[in-house]
């Protein structure tokens, strides 16, 4: 999507939509043709991504430099084409591709169910199906065919009802969810129900029926009406009154049943009083919160701060001195240059054993004989030293004579302090 501030202009009859990361050309006669680039990039073919046509404004309304750009470019089009499209707000560049192509076909087909139109066109003119081009022949099989049959090819279930609901889906409310949604409806037979008796499915209704609490508690008539709100096509506002409403019930039963002897004024005050409450606790609890998180930031940031002075100061340490004395062929590395040296020479990553060596828990040594290789020995927790790895360049096994070597030499080490 391009930026909301984005430029729009009209010239050598194409759009031009440009903003500070991308920009697009479309044309839509004598030819079909979109391309878009990164600024300053190569252009390449494309598929719009943004809504081209628009109902017309009223004569008296102020027309926008943006309106008045796709006013022109929906002039390339022939009029009966922008009246069948100008209210999908998805998806009408396939939609375009299809009324261009098979004219013939698909405007009965945009006029009697606009909705499987849409969807019909967008699986259609998909560049990604390949395994089903796109062919003339195979559009006028299909659409030859009863609606029913057809609903294989926009994966969604073959049910009678499925092409009832696609009737009454609000073209405002087509999306790339839209067969999610229907195979939602037509698998919850309470939802079903009451989709049947709707005049329209839009994002209200749909979002009503969807959550089992609000479906529990909206008449058929509160449902008719939320409907046919034109407001409610894209955004379900009451669906999320109600919700707030539903959560205002649950956190306060004993809003459940107000007293009957209380009249209409009583019963909205006491409502209101509540809601405030409620809003109070709710700032307050965000309020905790706030200072919970902030309080856990600055224990986070105090011990990253006590960590990183710790690092500098083990990092300033020298090595301690070796636990075990070295041979002529086991030598122990003693400082931290020596110890990034073995690892470029060997090519592991000993290197990083820097802290935990001055921890005093880990002691690496060079083995010259009978193979080159990085002994790492670790102190257990009865103060004993033991061969923890054993590793010749690039982490490759050694051979059991050089392990006997490294095992033989603690032992003997062991040995000559007097333990065993």
């Amino acid at each position: 999507m391009f930026e909301p501030n984005a430029e729009y202009r009209f010239e050598e009859e194409e759009l031009l939509i440009r903003d500070s990361v991308r920009e697009m050309r479309v044309r839509l006669a004598p030819k079909l043709e979109a391309f878009h680039r990164l600024r300053g990039d190569v252009w390449c073919a494309a598929e719009p991504d943004v809504r081209l046509l628009f109902p017309p404004p009223s004569e008296d309304a102020p027309v926008s430099l943006r309106e008045e750009v796709l006013l022109q470019l929906r002039a390339q089009l022939p009029e009966q084409h922008a009246q069948l499209l100008e209210k999908f707000r998805w998806g009408q560049w396939r939609c375009i591709l299809f009324l261009t192509r098979f004219e013939d076909l698909a405007v009965p087909l945009f006029s009697h169910n606009p909705a499987f139109a849409h969807l019909f066109a967008n699986q259609a003119c998909d560049p990604l199906t390949i395994d089903q081009p796109i062919t003339r022949t195979r559009i006028q099989n299909l659409l030859e065919r009863p609606q029913i049959e057809a609903l294989s090819y926009l994966k969604i279930a073959r049910k009678p009802s499925s092409i009832k609901l696609l009737k009454k889906w609000d073209i405002c409310f087509l999306d790339r969810l839209t067969g999610t949604r229907l195979h939602f409806l037509d698998t919850h037979e309470d939802a079903a129900r009451a989709a049947r008796h709707l005049p329209k499915i839009n994002a209200g209704s749909y979002q009503i029926l969807r959550d089992p609490k609000t479906r529990r508690c909206v008449s058929a008539g509160l449902l008719r009406t939320i409907a046919n709100s034109e407001e409610e096509s894209e955004f379900p506002f009451c669906y999320t009154l109600l919700s707030e409403l539903i959560e205002l019930h649950e956190r306060y039963p004993q809003l459940e049943r107000l007293p009957e002897c209380m009249n209409r004024r009583e019963r909205i005050d006491t409502l209101m009083l509540t809601a405030q409450h409620m809003q109070r606790g709710e700032q307050e609890r965000e309020r905790e919160i706030r200072e919970q998180l902030q309080a856990d930031e600055e224990e986070r940031a105090r011990i990253a701060r006590e960590r990183q002075r710790r690092y500098r100061e083990i990092d300033a340490m020298p090595f301690p001195p070796p636990p075990i004395s070295g041979t002529d062929t086991i030598i122990p590395i003693t400082s931290k240059k020596e110890l990034a040296m073995e690892g470029g020479s060997m090519r592991h990553c000993v290197a990083t054993y820097d802290r935990q060596i001055k921890g005093g828990y880990v002691y690496i040594y060079q083995v010259l004989a009978p193979q080159r290789a990085t002994l790492s020995i670790v102190r257990g927790s009865d103060r004993y030293w033991r061969v923890a790895q054993l590793k010749l360049e690039r982490n490759k096994r050694p051979s059991r004579e050089t392990y006997h070597v490294a095992h033989k030499w603690i032992r003997e080490h062991y040995l000559s302090v007097g333990r065993r």
